[in-house]
């Protein structure tokens, strides 16, 4: 019991998250996708202090990245695939994390392919925190998934 506890524990919240931070979790993921691919080189870009973002955001940031790689992997047959993370000051209280992530894959035609449960799940954790969600992709043209989640600053984690 205490086992399945802990594993439930740790499914919700990844201990990498604890252990590196975002970005670190962030790298750790992206190098993992790279390792197990070697069909596909997986890049990140990353630029900002993560370390000041609360956890429930860090939560959701991770794990819209994990599903996206999934995604990308199960579905584009892509050949790269960058990842770019960006904390931004919108104004001296706002601040926003964006991510996009950018694959050179089969793309998809958004009018004719009904969203998955990766796509659902992604779209529902932009929607908790007041996100905003952009999908661009094209037959042949690769897929771009842009996600601008706007955050609380940890004011601890800030001094």
């Amino acid at each position: 019991l205490y086992a399945r506890g802990r594993n439930l524990v740790r499914r919700l919240r990844p201990e990498v998250l604890d252990i590196l931070g975002l970005h670190g979790a962030i790298e750790d993921i992206v190098n993992l996708y790279d390792k197990a691919h070697p069909s596909c080189q997986f890049i990140l870009q990353s630029d900002g202090d993560f370390t000041q973002l609360d956890g429930e955001t860090s939560i959701a940031a991770y794990r819209i990245v994990q599903e996206t790689l999934s995604n990308v992997v199960k579905h584009s047959g892509a050949t790269l695939v960058s990842v770019r993370m960006v904390l931004k000051q919108e104004d001296q209280e706002n601040h926003a994390v964006e991510i996009a992530i950018a694959d050179n894959g089969v793309g998809f035609d958004l009018q004719e392919t009904t969203p998955g449960i990766g796509l659902i799940g992604i779209q529902e954790r932009v929607h908790a925190f007041n996100g905003q969600l952009n999908v661009r992709t094209a037959i042949n043209g690769g897929t771009t998934i842009t996600i601008k989640l706007p955050v609380a600053i940890n004011a601890q984690a800030s001094k």
